[in-house]
């Protein structure tokens, strides 16, 4: 018995033997088989990052071109316009990626694409302030460019919106009232303040705010102020929806009003808004227009800008329904009365379609 309980000690002993050398030999076999997974971690996730690379490079190059355009205020024809165009450029020029930027409005354009370091490359800018505010240039800083057309687009009419009940008829009647004139840098403001003036309303014979359109709409429905400017093709949204609640008015400029601004500063041209543009206004209002202007910086290539002449025209239908307005561009139309010298791009793009080109 003896031998036979020696005998098993002996298995049991050997056992154990075997089996912290079968623990030992497991655990070199895992540390083994973690470096080598570890080997092969590091090596797909190199591998992934270079895939990522590539297709990211491979990306890059489908959009190799960055633009802007430079629009106005959300909730005017300028935004909805700007972002309709960005989204056609796009889909004509698959190398290029555009983006359409809010901005103040025209004065705001023109400082974005002419500072010494360039916000846009492309704006929509009032015919007037491009008339007033820039001279076609060369360069005149390290950065700086000067700014060409592309084509004039529609007209648009300065509106003085008033209540119906606040006896307000003419631009004289603004005398010590408040008046949102639109945002600052704004095309708006420029035309406000020039018809004010003209008007013999100086500055300090009223009270001005800066509003954007609409806070000027709902501004002037809760009666918080007494009257707001807009330069906007007809009908303006804000304009119809509110005038649906709250009865409105157009002010009438006087025809001496429009001659003496005409006359002075042929870029604005004498406009009329015709009865039931909005509801309830049921006679035509006599005003001064101003052409909305696609422009880019003269520093964009020439091939460049000819594609996108050609977007603009090719899609007309497009950016139609963009706008409140009745955009039918005519290229024949679109190079007349610029003040401005057209882009070579667009200028090549105008002649190959036998268009005629004039400079001003």
């Amino acid at each position: 018995m003896s031998k036979y309980i020696q005998g098993v000690r002996d298995q049991a002993r050997s056992g154990i033997f075997s089996r912290k050398q079968s623990t030992g030999g497991d655990e070199q076999m895992r540390k083994n088989c973690d470096r080598h997974i570890s080997k092969k971690s590091i090596f797909i996730f190199v591998l992934t990052m270079l895939f990522a690379a590539a297709f990211s490079l491979q990306g890059c190059g489908q959009r190799s071109t960055r633009i802007s355009i430079g629009t106005a205020g959300v909730g005017g024809n300028y935004y909805s316009f700007g972002r309709a165009f960005a989204q056609v450029m796009m889909q004509d020029m698959k190398d290029t990626d555009v983006q359409a930027r809010v901005t103040t409005g025209s004065g705001a354009n023109l400082r974005m694409l002419t500072s010494e370091k360039p916000e846009l490359d492309l704006a929509i800018v009032q015919s007037d302030l491009l008339a007033q505010n820039l001279v076609s240039r060369s360069p005149s800083s390290e950065g700086a460019s000067g700014v060409k057309a592309i084509a004039g687009m529609y007209i648009e009419a300065v509106q003085i919106v008033v209540r119906r009940d606040s006896g307000i008829q003419t631009v004289s009647d603004l005398r010590g009232k408040l008046i949102s004139v639109g945002e600052a840098e704004s095309g708006t403001e420029s035309d406000a303040l020039m018809i004010l003036r003209a008007s013999g309303l100086a500055d300090g014979m009223y009270r001005m705010r800066n509003l954007n359109y609409g806070a000027s709409v709902q501004a002037l429905a809760e009666g918080k102020i007494d009257a707001f400017f807009c330069t906007m093709g007809v009908p303006m949204t804000a304009i119809a929806t509110t005038a649906k609640k709250v009865p409105l008015n157009l002010v009438s400029l006087s025809d001496e009003e429009v001659d003496k601004i005409t006359a002075r500063q042929p870029w604005y041209v004498s406009c009329t808004v015709p009865a039931g543009a909005y509801n309830g206004m049921d006679r035509e209002v006599h005003t001064i227009g101003v052409k909305a202007v696609l422009v880019g910086s003269e520093s964009l290539s020439e091939d460049l800008v000819k594609r996108i002449t050609g977007s603009l025209f090719d899609h007309a239908d497009e950016l139609q329904y963009s706008v409140t307005v009745d955009y039918r561009p005519d290229p024949s139309e679109a190079v007349k009365d610029l003040p401005i010298p057209l882009h070579d791009g667009a200028r090549a793009w105008y002649e190959e379609n036998g268009i005629e080109v004039r400079d001003p």
